[in-house]
């Protein structure tokens, strides 16, 4: 991990104390490296370039779940006809109140038109800013010559795949938001400004972090207590009636936040809730940072894991108090932050199992929940040093050999497990992205074949509100490509050279539904095709979209045809019931068509199909 120096920092960051040769190791580190400090910065900068990269692969301009809902994607609606409100914006969503994501999306939209590769985008930019956010509380708290390899492990959580949900889902924005409010509230509250000062700008940010997402009310009971705490030349009396000003517009805030507030109820929980279940999910979700895969056995690494590191940060708030009582009051401010950043992922953690736990393990490891628990191995890495030195600095020679091979393992298995991390999240990426596809054409048939199997895949549970919400905003140019207008398959045929397949079976069943399987695949992607629909000709002779395929079937029966990595999903298979056809249509010729999701075009498929009535 490199050297790391005993000197401790003052609470803005500056030696304070130290012996002279810490200072000068520090002043060393600054003047020598300094033409390579940029370089350093910049590779300890670079998993930031992870998401991008990932959204750019596995991104899909679909929207999904919560999207849809009339709070979310209804005050688009609202915004086109001029019947927004302010009570729109701040309107509770499931436990929270996501004004902020709201407000994002509101402004961005006109130009984007609900484009979800910019939202995705726009959410990276706030995590990118909250990566800086961390940087500077390190550089407030931790030695310079350190600093920067803390702020490398630190990105390898902030930006980790494994997040994949959020940084593949336009929700992301309002998970996102509640840490960037609440770490700049912090580095307010730690700043060299006059305490009033500190108080005028740390009450906005406060509110900002109520309203970006439930566990950011957590602002103001953490960021209270950091703008009040005494620094090494301070007395609490000197700030008294800072405390006085911050609780009595915590009183204000909080309670409108209530109004009107009520518990969600999420219907299907298929377990019961109970405090050990609730204790179990809560530390299963804060070690949900290191699960791959979210199986049994990655949810019982999850709790493994977070009881261990709920138990670091108890050992070192049980170490803080020591030095608390014998007067080092400047470590003490040091590690105050990341004790505090550790109590906002435990405390989400407490908050989502209060409101999710019924929901099981699984879902505690949930990737849009590793947004919030990667800030306790965050805060464990900051806290790790400060104490390393503290203790090193009166052990015998033999003990800080020990300490010094205790962290070089801890790190390596740190990055060993986010690299493992990185793999996990891209699989996952890629099956999210295969599962908002299948979506995506069920979207765009949505007028034309309503029961499609995989309107589900929206995630809406009522589909009639769906269809209208659809609908509107398709007229509002905000569904990209548009949906399909018309029945007559004709109209958006295209000759895509890039799509192989074939109809090659039918068979009628007793219930007189007349299957038809086959098989399509993009060849120069290799990978399977996304939807398949399938039409009868009418008595114009015009191919009629009448009935959609389930999709991801297997065909090893295909093997030496295909590779081997489009054999188990490239099939396709449809029940079709020809009572939906005109009586009239003596014979019946079927044809099965790929739908591009992402043009909206389609390409029939060689074979056709004729049954007589």
């Amino acid at each position: 991990m490199g050297r790391w120096p005993a000197a401790p920092v003052s609470s803005f960051g500056g030696p304070a104390n130290a012996p002279m040769q810490s200072k000068l190791d520090a002043a060393e580190f600054q003047s020598q490296s300094s033409p390579y400090r940029r370089l350093w910065l910049l590779l300890a900068g670079l998993p930031a370039l992870a998401p991008p990269l990932l959204i750019l692969r596995y991104g899909v301009d679909f929207h999904f779940l919560d999207e849809w809902m009339p709070d979310m994607g209804g005050l688009f609606i609202k915004a086109h006809l001029h019947q927004l409100t302010l009570g729109d914006i701040l309107a509770q969503h499931n436990e929270h109140r996501p004004s902020i994501a709201r407000v994002i999306a509101l402004l961005i939209n006109p130009m984007t038109h609900w484009n979800n590769f910019d939202n995705q985008m726009a959410a990276w930019l706030m995590v990118v800013v909250t990566s800086l956010l961390v940087w500077l509380l390190i550089r407030q708290t931790q030695s310079g010559a350190r600093a920067i390899f803390l702020w490398f492990l630190c990105n390898l959580l902030i930006f980790t795949p494994l997040q994949d949900e959020n940084w593949l889902w336009g929700m992301g924005l309002e998970n996102f938001s509640p840490a960037l409010f609440v770490l700049a509230t912090f580095l307010v509250a730690r700043s060299r400004m006059p305490i009033w000062t500190r108080l005028v700008l740390c009450l906005p940010l406060a509110t900002l972090a109520t309203i970006s997402s439930g566990n950011g009310i957590l602002a103001w009971p953490l960021a209270g207590f950091l703008l009040v705490w005494p620094q090494s030349n301070e007395r609490f009396s000197e700030k008294k009636w800072v405390a006085l000003a911050w609780l009595m517009i915590c009183a204000a805030v909080v309670p409108a936040y209530r109004y009107g507030y009520q518990i969600p109820v999420h219907h299907g929980n298929p377990y019961p809730k109970t405090v050990s279940s609730m204790l179990i999910y809560a530390l299963t979700y804060m070690g949900s940072a290191f699960v791959y895969p979210r199986d049994v056995t990655g949810q019982t690494l999850g709790m493994v894991l977070g009881g261990l590191m709920c138990l670091g940060i108890v050992a070192a708030t049980v170490y803080f108090l020591l030095l608390l009582k014998t007067g080092q009051r400047d470590l003490c401010g040091r590690m105050l932050p990341w004790l505090l950043l550790a109590a906002y992922a435990m405390i989400s953690g407490i908050i989502a199992a209060f409101y999710r736990a019924g929901f099981g393990l699984e879902q505690a490891v949930s990737s849009r929940y590793v947004t919030f628990s990667i800030y306790l191995p965050i805060a464990l890495i900051n806290l790790i040093p400060m104490i390393g030195d503290q203790v090193r600095s009166s052990a015998a020679p033999g003990c800080s050999r020990r300490w010094n091979l205790a962290v070089v393992a801890t790190t390596t298995l740190l990055i060993l497990l986010q690299v493992y991390g990185f793999a996990g999240g891209i699989g996952e990426s890629a099956a999210r992205q295969r599962f908002y596809r299948l979506g995506k054409g069920a979207m765009l048939l949505i007028n034309i074949v309503p029961d499609n199997p995989y309107v589900k895949f929206l995630g809406v549970p009522r589909p009639a509100r769906l269809v209208e919400t659809v609908n509107a905003l398709n007229q509002m140019g905000y569904l990209h490509p548009p949906l399909i207008a018309s029945s007559d398959a004709a109209l958006i045929e295209q000759d895509n050279g890039n799509v192989s397949g074939a109809t090659d079976l039918s068979a009628a069943d007793p219930a007189g539904l007349i299957q038809v399987r086959g098989w399509a695949v993009y060849p120069k992607l290799g990978r399977s095709t996304d939807s398949v629909f399938l039409t009868y000709l009418d008595a114009a002779g015009h191919p009629i979209i009448f009935a959609a395929a389930k999709m991801g079937l297997g065909r090893p029966d295909l093997a030496g045809k295909l590779p081997a990595s489009e054999l188990p999903d490239c099939g396709w298979e449809a029940d079709l019931d020809l009572g939906r056809i005109p009586p009239d249509t003596r014979t019946i010729t079927l044809q099965a068509w790929v739908l591009d999701v992402d043009t909206g075009r389609a390409t029939p498929l060689p074979g056709l199909i004729a049954i007589s009535r």
